[in-house]
């Protein structure tokens, strides 16, 4: 999606073209446990809006043996659901046509992995998408459940934080984040990664970053419990080009 001037003269709007967009969601589910042909029963109950998506599960939860990764599932109840053999590792997600069933047998309780950064989407930036004095838009949705217990979400581009939160109470959150090179391709200046630091705070300092913006970049979400009976996931992805 391009936004172009107008004939006639110069627009006050930038000319931006959409790189990633994506409203399916991304969720690291808490702990439960797994009956046959990947019927799922979830200890802490979701948010009613979160009905399919891709769900993170540890290694042999579904199954003995199955892997850990992003599997599609599809909610009946706020707990109740079942896992189906879709899954997700990088590039633009897709919700499974036919949904592919699993045959097995359940192997009980799980529990969520915590301590450990798990990355849900993740995706390729081309190289020269931006100008040396261009940039890049970038826009997060995110929920999670409100306990006290820290929470982090964090989105990446080249190796480096953009946005980074340890979150508690918030159920959902919505951000914004601007990355603009510095008349360069390799030089550039945003926010602070850090959130909610407050007006004023002696950490809102801008980053000075040096990624080589003309090289293709990988940028990934990547969230990280502290507690397996929460949940944390990502609702939307957009990264627009301004040129």
């Amino acid at each position: 999606m391009d936004y172009l001037q107008p004939r006639g003269g110069p627009s006050l709007l930038s000319v931006a073209r959409l790189l990633f967009k994506s409203a399916i969601l991304f969720l690291v589910a808490p702990n439960g446990s797994f009956g046959n042909n990947g019927a799922l029963t979830l200890g802490t109950s979701l948010d009613a809006s979160i009905i399919q998506g891709y769900f993170y599960f540890p290694a042999n939860a579904i199954y003995s043996g199955s892997a850990a990764g992003l599997y599609w599932t599809v909610m009946s109840t706020a707990t109740a659901g079942v896992v189906y053999n879709n899954t997700y590792s990088s590039g633009q997600p897709i919700v499974p046509v036919s949904p592919t069933a699993f045959s097995c047998t359940g192997p009980g309780s799980y529990t969520q992995t915590t301590g450990s950064p798990i990355t849900l989407q993740s995706f390729t930036i081309p190289g020269n998408s931006i100008t040396k004095d261009g940039g890049f838009t970038i826009q997060v949705g995110y929920a999670q459940n409100a306990t006290s217990n820290n929470k982090t979400f964090q989105f990446y581009y080249g190796g480096q934080a953009i946005y980074s939160n340890l979150g508690t109470t918030a159920v959902f959150r919505y951000i914004q984040r601007q990355l603009l090179n510095r008349g360069a391709l390799n030089a550039q200046f945003t926010e602070n990664a850090v959130d909610a630091m407050g007006p004023g705070a002696s950490s809102n300092v801008p980053q000075a970053l040096s990624i080589n913006t003309a090289q293709a970049q990988t940028a990934y979400v990547a969230v990280q419990l502290s507690t397996a009976t929460d949940y944390i996931g990502c609702d939307y992805v957009e990264v627009l080009a301004k040129f």
